[in-house]
């Protein structure tokens, strides 16, 4: 674990234009941002035209990257997602907001890891938010509550839980608003719940 952790510190110097700026250090997190840094959760573009945003998985644990990931994606109920584009060549089992998608070419290690670009149609400036949870028959069953995943890109058999980036309820998994488009960007992270700190509870 050691040599991971200093694997993963020396990554991040390489790529400190990235990592440095990110809004989670925990490993193993997914959010959804507006910039590919995973920089900025919360937005006020305007009032109308179609908007990306961005589903990254950051500091992954495994350094092979991203052969598949699963997850749920809500958006406020009214509100259209004009397109879901998969980074990578790219097959989901499901059907959006529901993903459990494969790739047929591993997604390479970076700190910020571009799994989905989605564009949300904005037709006034009233506010969207954007939650991400696991998917309804999530891979890791045997977990505390349901949690999003990922699979390492060299053994897709080797599949590891998420974290939610912008804070959740330890005692019950349930996640904060992930993001926030012209609405309320008071921060939501729950500091005293690291993903680290949660995994470690039930070690």
């Amino acid at each position: 674990m050691r040599k991971l952790v200093v694997l993963l510190s020396l990554a991040s110097l390489l790529v400190a234009g990235n990592a440095m700026a990110q809004i989670d250090p925990d490993p193993d997190m997914i959010g959804v941002y507006f910039d590919l840094g995973a920089t900025t959760w919360c937005t006020s573009p305007g009032p109308v035209g179609p908007y990306p945003a961005y589903l990254i998985l950051t500091n992954a644990t495994a350094l092979s990257g991203v052969s598949g990931w699963e997850c749920s994606v809500a958006v406020t109920e009214g509100v259209f997602v004009l397109s879901w584009l998969y980074n990578g060549t790219a097959v989901n089992a499901l059907s959006p907001p529901n993903f459990a998608v494969g790739l047929a070419s591993p997604l390479p290690w970076e700190p910020a890891i571009l799994l989905m670009t989605f564009n949300v149609g904005l037709f006034a400036a009233t506010p969207v938010e954007i939650t991400v949870t696991a998917q309804p028959i999530p891979s890791i069953p045997d977990t505390p509550f349901p949690l999003p995943a990922y699979a390492a890109g060299d053994d897709p058999g080797d599949l590891r839980s998420l974290g939610y980036s912008t804070g959740w309820d330890p005692e019950t998994g349930t996640p904060n608003v992930a993001a926030v488009i012209n609405g309320d960007c008071t921060p939501t992270a729950n500091e005293d719940a690291t993903w680290g700190n949660v995994k470690n509870m039930y070690k």
